[in-house]
């Protein structure tokens, strides 16, 4: 870990903060102080100050960038006929880092200095490197106003900030205030006289005696020992000594989770931010979001250039009804999509999440028919271990009875056929070859997910396979509806899982990742040939079908962002490289006796957990209900990492920007974990 030193603005005091932790904690861990830019050469250097106070708790690196008119740092580079480099700076930065140093990084004047010409400012360097921050402020008049300006442009761009430090004679309204309306821990440090060494080690036994910052500074480790008579009493980091926060009491009282049996389920993870790949609970308690919180969340939590395009839009216009009305994200996210989508699909219909996006497949997929003069095509063609969704169509479409046989006397006729992995096994339903010379004059429509069938149990087909059900469905003048809610955008290691084939389906349906985790939002888009059935002066064959937020302006702008992002910051290299991690991480799992198989493509890797003998003689229970799979689930937990099994299936699909060490992480949690079965 690392942490990054900011301000309200210049001369108050996080030279003097940086010291001060590197003289409070640099027993406990490798730190290092780094100062990248640094102006004012002339008029002293805070490297050198740093040096002089705390170079005996922690390294001391030079600077990136020095230089001695004491002004804005892209002002004085130019003055100096020279020129900072935001992406070399972000560079040495991971190199930093990867030797194992924890960095005390402290900036330059406030948070929107410039440091280029280009308008590059502080800000966007530490939402890059994704530091979390510490923000220094002077405690005297104005604080409450430049503090909270602060923090409100670091949450905007997704900067993760962990404590306020006041610098200056206590002020008990002006640390309430900042608490209160800046939602933060604040420190208080009196001023140091004179500013030496002795008084800075004095100040250190004094100086978060919380052990806040432990977590940043020195993960797992007691914070350095302080001179004898200290009033500190450090605790460990993931200590939680905090009573729960009282809107918990309201969740219990009112709330009906999914997917939950409220009567047993464990008490919900109380989130209150959540930044790259972590989710931070009420507490101070850190958790790895492993699962991109139900595979929705690609880029991280709270990533700053998606912060921005929520709030740029929501300046302009927050939603407006899209019967009659249309506006420009959502026309230019429906040229996005039609301009990526495998094959030709240029017409989009807008809808609320992944059930209706299919929801609205099948419906458009029966009234095609009907408007074509065939209302005979009633009966829809799904496969084993389907899941598409929790709405009527959806459900009926889906092949885990797990989840929707309480239902199934209201479903529309559904056929199923096999995929390899169902081939052969007892109860299997037969081929879609089969299937489909039966009874393909009465077909309206085949569904599948392509490559990964996600909540059925992590299955992974073959591209043979996608390219087989294509070419039975087109000879049989069958439209074919790829259901990509899970595997759409990178899951699969290609923006679209049908590139794995190529296919191009009739039908293709798009949410979970479609706004990265940040709001409701679904597609579903159509071939030429299925819209144009629905042309026509009889506005009896209107697909009449909406929802109040169809084309949400808000989730439209964040989209857009996002795609910009998948391509500029080149996510399927990103993925590709998680695969191969993957690869190598499972085949040493495959060895563990519990593990019967393990699979993995693109950013999924999943296990298949071994039934083990119960009482004696019978097999614990297999399948959805496995008794497996709360176990694993609470074990990963307490070691600090999400995971929601599937019954016996652990699977694992973080966000893209998950770091190798993370990423490592994960699967160190799931060996230790495995050992306890």
């Amino acid at each position: 870990m690392s942490l990054a030193i900011t301000a309200t603005g210049t001369e108050v005091g996080k030279t003097v903060v940086s010291a001060l932790l590197l003289a409070r904690y640099g027993g406990s861990a490798p730190l290092a102080y780094w100062k990248p830019v640094a102006t004012g050469a002339r008029d002293g250097r805070d490297t050198v100050e740093v040096e002089r106070l705390a170079g005996c708790w922690g390294e001391v690196l030079p600077e990136s960038y020095l230089f001695p008119e004491p002004v804005s740092p892209h002002l004085a580079a130019r003055l100096a006929g020279s020129a900072i480099s935001p992406g070399e700076i972000l560079a040495a930065c991971k190199r930093l880092r990867r030797t194992g140093r924890t960095l005390v990084i402290e900036g330059v004047g406030g948070l929107l200095v410039p440091l280029d010409d280009a308008g590059t400012l502080v800000a966007d360097l530490l939402a890059a490197a994704r530091l979390p921050a510490l923000v220094v402020a002077h405690a005297g008049l104005g604080t409450i106003n430049h503090t909270l300006l602060t923090l409100e442009a670091m949450r905007t761009r997704g900067i993760e900030p962990v404590a306020v430090v006041l610098n200056g004679p206590p002020n008990p309204e002006n640390r309430r205030a900042v608490e209160r309306c800046g939602r933060v821990p604040v420190l208080e440090l009196s001023p140091l006289s004179p500013l030496d060494r002795a008084t800075l080690e004095r100040a250190a036994a004094d100086f978060d005696p919380g052990a806040l910052l432990a977590r940043w500074l020195a993960p797992g480790s007691a914070p350095r020992a302080v001179p004898s008579g200290s009033r500190i009493s450090p605790r460990p980091p993931e200590a939680d000594p905090s009573p729960p926060p009282t809107w918990l009491d309201a969740d219990r009282r009112h709330v009906w989770h999914p997917y939950t049996q409220m009567a047993t389920a464990p008490a919900p993870l109380p989130i209150e931010r959540a930044a790259g790949v972590h989710l931070h609970l009420a507490g101070g308690r850190r958790v790895l979001d492993a699962i991109s919180s139900w595979w929705v969340n690609i880029h991280g939590h709270s990533h700053p250039r998606l912060n921005r395009a929520l709030a740029a839009q929501a300046e302009r216009m927050a939603q407006v009804i899209f019967a009659g009305c249309t506006h420009e994200p959502a026309a230019r996210l429906a040229e996005a999509l039609a301009s990526r989508a495998p094959g030709e699909l240029p017409h989009v219909f807008f809808s609320d999440d992944g059930s209706t996006a299919v929801e609205v497949a099948l419906k458009i997929a029966y009234q095609h028919w009907r408007n074509l003069g065939e209302p005979g095509r009633t009966l829809f063609v799904a496969f084993d271990d389907a899941y598409h969704g929790d709405t009527f169509g959806a459900m009926a479409a889906g092949g885990a009875a797990v989840f929707h046989e309480q239902f199934r006397g209201l479903f529309c006729e559904v056929l199923r056929a096999a995929t390899p992995a169902s081939a052969g096994r007892p109860g299997a339903s037969p081929p879609l070859a089969e299937v489909l010379a039966r009874e393909g004059g009465r077909v309206a429509a085949v569904i599948l997910e392509p490559m990964l069938q996600g909540a059925g149990g992590m299955r992974v087909q073959s591209p043979a396979f996608l390219r087989e059900v294509r070419e039975l469905t087109a000879r049989h003048g069958i439209p074919l509806i790829a259901d990509e809610v899970l595997t759409g955008f990178g899951r699969t290691g290609r923006l679209f899982a049908c590139e794995h084939g190529p296919i191009a389906p009739d039908l293709l349906c798009l949410s979970k990742a479609l706004t990265a985790g940040y709001l409701p939002l679904a597609a579903t888009l159509a071939s030429p040939a299925i819209y144009r059935s629905f042309l026509s002066t009889d506005r009896a064959r209107t697909l009449f079908h909406g929802h109040s937020y169809t084309a949400n302006a808000l989730a439209c702008a964040v989209a857009l962002e996002s795609l910009a992002l998948f391509e500029e910051e080149g996510c399927l290299a990103r993925i590709a490289a998680l695969e191969r991690l993957f690869a190598g991480r499972l085949a040493e799992l495959a060895r563990h006796p519990r593990v019967a198989a393990t699979r993995h493509l693109g950013g999924m890797a999943a296990l298949e957990i071994r039934a083990a003998p119960a009482s004696g003689s019978e097999p614990e229970a297999a399948g959805y209900f496995a008794a497996v799979g709360p176990h694993l689930a609470a074990e990963s937990l307490a070691r600090g990492v999400l995971l929601r099994p599937l019954g016996n299936v652990l699977y694992a699909l973080p966000p893209y920007v998950i770091s190798d060490a993370e990423a490592n992480q994960v699967f160190d949690v799931i060996a230790e974990v495995l050992d306890t079965l």
